[in-house]
């Protein structure tokens, strides 16, 4: 958030955006909760985890949306398009960021080096290859490190 309010021309300009954030905050949350009362709603004398519709908590939502709006075409496509887009948009500000402070702070202030902007893209892109990379190896290695915790603690336990 802070990059994007130094981007900004002037100290009216960022207050404005904040002004700008904070309703659109607040609108989106009036939003959700709105949502989460129709799904109240729908389900008050029939639970769908117990009716055995649903196997997680999670899945009440999308439920809903195919009850309710499945029979007409393209709406769960736009519900998953959705889903997909504020999923996307959430990992691109994260990527964002961490590039911003990888060269503003690190690489300016600590290392204290001053790059060509080629370099600094080149430098920027392989961070985030770099943090694809580490992020995809965590989602596959942390099982078998959850495996192994419990191989452990199955073999040290005295009987």
């Amino acid at each position: 958030m802070v990059q994007r309010y130094l981007s900004l021309s002037s100290l009216r300009k960022a207050r404005l955006s904040i002004l700008v954030f904070t309703a659109s905050i607040v609108f989106f949350t009036i939003f959700l909760c709105i949502g989460g009362l129709l799904v109240c709603q729908a389900y008050v004398n029939c639970d769908p985890f117990s009716a055995k519709l649903i196997e997680q908590d999670d899945q009440i939502f999308p439920i809903y949306v195919i009850q309710t709006v499945g029979n007409l075409p393209g709406m769960p496509g736009l519900f998953v398009a959705g889903v997909f887009g504020a999923a996307l948009s959430s990992l691109s500000t994260v990527l964002n960021s961490t590039a911003l402070v990888i060269m503003a702070d690190i690489v300016k202030n600590v290392i204290k080096v001053e790059l060509s902007p080629k370099t600094a893209n080149r430098l920027v892109k392989g961070s985030g290859i770099l943090r694809v990379a580490t992020s995809l190896t965590n989602s596959v290695c942390s099982h078998s490190v959850c495996y192994y915790q419990e191989f452990c603690m199955y073999c040290t336990t005295k009987e």
